[in-house]
């Protein structure tokens, strides 16, 4: 797994892609297998799966609604039920939640 600091690091450096919603960060925090356990652990809708892969990606709401072909207001309610169910405040704790849990269940294997 990746470490949380070089993650915000490659995150900061891809924040220029808001020109080109398209143009993803080359890198994956997680593997598919991965994501999987964090959607069966948090009960995440497989659209919020999507939503919230594209959150860890470091795009805006404007760049996830664009790729989704949904509104931004359909995005926020999204990070909204995502937040809930992962008892965070922001993009970046979510991204922290998902590292803390990925790493616990992977110690659980």
């Amino acid at each position: 797994m990746i470490e949380r600091k070089e993650v915000m690091s490659k995150m900061a450096r891809q924040n220029n892609i808001q020109d080109d919603p398209n143009k993803l960060p080359d890198f994956e925090v997680f593997d598919n297998e991965q994501w999987i356990s964090l959607q069966k652990h948090f009960h995440l809708s497989p659209r919020q799966l999507q939503v919230a892969k594209l959150v860890c990606k470091g795009l805006t709401n404007k760049d996830i609604a664009k790729k989704l072909d949904r509104s931004v207001n359909t995005v926020k309610q999204h990070i909204k039920h995502i937040s809930a169910k992962t008892r965070v405040t922001n993009k970046v704790s979510l991204l922290l939640r998902f590292m803390e849990v990925a790493d616990f269940l992977n110690k659980e294997d």
